[in-house]
């Protein structure tokens, strides 16, 4: 283990002010939003989205989803009327990838932005700010962050609806309630049954465990609670009456998580083992998640905290829907995004907490993950230096320079863990892996997606014997970038276009979304 020289943490208020927290969203909108439209569809949830939205605007139909003359009624339609809404705002007629994908970006830093706010409830300002500055760069926060779905705008809403809750239960506010309530019924119309976990589950659980149930059944606590679930179902209510053959599809969307296929429109079934979660958190997590052990030791010590705090609601947030998800057969990794900004915050409490003693199993559960993220960002400054230059041919002195900035974000992270500056180090770890993913996501994975999608095959822009030089130099790379899968595509769509008379272009998006 690592001798820690014995110095002063450097938890003052001067360390972590408003500076950090300009930086931080100026460096999180960087990373969310450059080059958002490059990366072409490939993932069939962002496929569907987007020709679903596509349809609403060329037709000026926003109730009815339409996904390749079928109607699809499995999913609620509010992120489709959000980016319709973007689009109409910017005279937009054709939807582009950039404002399809735009409102997760922009959530994205609401969220972060209320998390603030939580820290403040907390009175945990800076150990807050030190927890969402490990969640801005988290992989699985960024990459839905630059994805048109529905996920970044289901986290928004059931982390408000949970914050306008816990607000209306301290300061006695109905306003407050009825916020809460709205914001949980919009999170119903984003994506349906899971707000339920997030928001209904937790305060039921929360007050059950004050031994304040009663609290939930009071008279004008009940309305409120019928104004969001008339909110909540507006939609389907209206479909289920007008559109009679809405009603399978929408049953059997509700009874997919559980392992039941009713229908055969359901979206497609991603069966996982029990364990799904507590194996894949920690990459889709990264780097939060190697602060897990830290933030569950915190919890034990503070045994699970008091039951009114807010600390409590917040750890339910994370628990419950853990558990549940983990329990049901169906299993995305996107299902515990909204769980993430709770977490983010419990895991800086912890750091600022436990970090001022720095002693014993304290000093170990901090110090590793630093170090981890310190040569991990070490490594990758490497990878991403060659990969920029193999992949896309940018000049070896900016592929140096960019790689040694990665670099030097992982020396200072490892320096600054050693003379326990945490904050220093969790801000140099950040930057680092902020930069890599900024690289991956901007530069290459719009190229390994136009190969895995077969759509940078058939652009006129395509150099075959550059890349067949390539593929010879590096075969590692052929596989990397998926460019076998893209062929077989391209064959397929081919083929597929010419029996049909098809447009090629779509029969490409219809082969990534395995039709």
């Amino acid at each position: 283990m690592v001798s820690v020289p014995e110095k002063r943490q450097d938890f003052s208020p001067g360390t972590v002010s408003v500076l950090w927290v300009a930086l931080l969203i100026a460096f999180a909108a960087a990373l969310y939003c450059t080059r958002l439209g490059a990366t072409p569809l490939r993932v069939n949830a962002e496929i569907r989205t987007f020709e679903i939205t596509s349809h609403m605007i060329e037709t000026g139909d926003y109730i009815v989803p339409v996904f390749r003359g079928e109607t699809r009624f499995n999913k609620p339609p509010l992120y489709y009327w959000t980016v319709s809404v973007l689009a109409n705002l910017v005279g937009s007629k054709n939807l582009t990838l950039t404002i399809h994908r735009l409102p997760s970006a922009v959530t994205a830093l609401l969220v972060l932005m209320l998390g603030m706010y939580w820290g403040r409830l907390l009175r945990a300002w800076q150990g807050t700010l030190l927890g969402l500055t490990l969640l801005a760069v988290s992989y699985l926060y960024v990459v839905q962050a630059r994805r048109g779905s529905f996920e970044m705008l289901l986290t928004l809403m059931t982390n408000l609806s949970m914050l306008c809750f816990y607000l209306s239960t301290k300061k006695r506010s109905m306003g407050l309630a009825l916020l809460g309530s709205l914001f949980w019924g919009l999170g119903f119309l984003t994506k349906g049954t899971p707000v339920i976990l997030y928001v209904p589950l937790v305060l039921f659980a929360w007050f059950m465990l004050q031994g304040k149930l009663s609290r939930l059944w009071r008279k004008e606590l009940i309305g409120v609670l019928v104004l969001g679930g008339l909110i909540a179902v507006s939609w389907y209510v209206y479909i289920l009456i007008f559109r009679p053959d809405s009603r399978s599809d929408i049953l059997g969307e509700a009874l997919l998580p559980l392992g039941i296929k009713a229908t055969q429109q359901t979206t497609a079934e991603h069966r996982g083992p029990f364990y799904f979660y507590a194996l894949n958190i920690w990459r889709d997590a990264f780097p939060l998640s190697l602060f897990l052990p830290l933030t569950i030791w915190h919890w034990i010590r503070k045994r699970f905290y008091e039951p009114d705090s807010p600390e409590r609601l917040l750890l339910l947030m994370v628990v419950i829907p853990f558990f549940i998800f983990s329990a049901i057969p169906m299993k995305q990794v996107h299902y515990l995004l909204p769980a993430l900004l709770p977490l983010a915050i419990l895991t800086g409490k912890a750091i600022e907490e436990v970090g001022e003693m720095l002693t014993g199993w304290a000093r170990l559960l901090i110090t590793v993950p630093l170090l981890l993220t310190g040569a991990i960002a070490v490594a990758g400054g490497i990878v991403v230096a060659v990969g920029l230059h193999i992949v896309n041919d940018l000049s070896v002195l900016i592929t140096f320079l960019i790689g040694l900035a990665i670099a030097a974000c992982g020396v200072l992270t490892l320096w600054w863990s050693y003379q326990r500056h945490l904050a220093r180090a969790i801000a140099g770890a950040s930057i680092g892996i902020g930069i890599l993913f900024g690289c991956y996501f901007t530069f290459v994975r719009p190229i390994e997606d136009g190969f895995g999608s077969g759509s940078l095959l058939v652009s006129p822009q395509y150099n075959a014997t550059l890349w067949e030089a390539k593929f010879t130099r590096y075969p590692l790379l052929r596989k990397l970038l998926d460019y076998d899968r893209g062929m077989r595509v391209v064959e397929k769509s081919k083929k597929r276009a010419m029996q049909q008379g098809t447009n090629l272009e779509d029969e490409l998006r219809k082969s990534a979304d395995g039709q």
